[in-house]
């Protein structure tokens, strides 16, 4: 008999990271969920809370379709470099 067992880790790259500036309001956080919900697909998402001089990451249970026009938005809503596909700043 041989057993398999799926790992709950998701690989980075299959992840987008976004980073929640200190100043976030609850108005900033319901737009980045009203554009999130706008592009359903496979990849999990993650947000990156301030805390303590650093980040906590938060998984968070939607998916998405890391299209162009969303991140574009995303940094539209947060600024440059607070968007991650993986490793990758976008």
């Amino acid at each position: 008999i041989e057993i398999s067992l799926q790992s709950g880790i998701v690989n980075s790259s299959q992840r987008i990271e976004i980073e929640i500036p200190k100043n976030a309001g609850s108005d900033l956080l319901k737009q980045i969920n009203t554009e999130l919900k706008k592009y359903p697909g496979e990849k999990q998402v993650a947000v990156l809370i301030p805390s303590n001089g650093g980040f906590k990451r938060l998984d968070l249970p939607i998916m998405v379709d890391p299209d162009a026009r969303l991140l574009e938005k995303l940094e539209i809503l947060l600024g440059p470099n607070t968007v991650k596909l993986g490793n990758q700043l976008i």
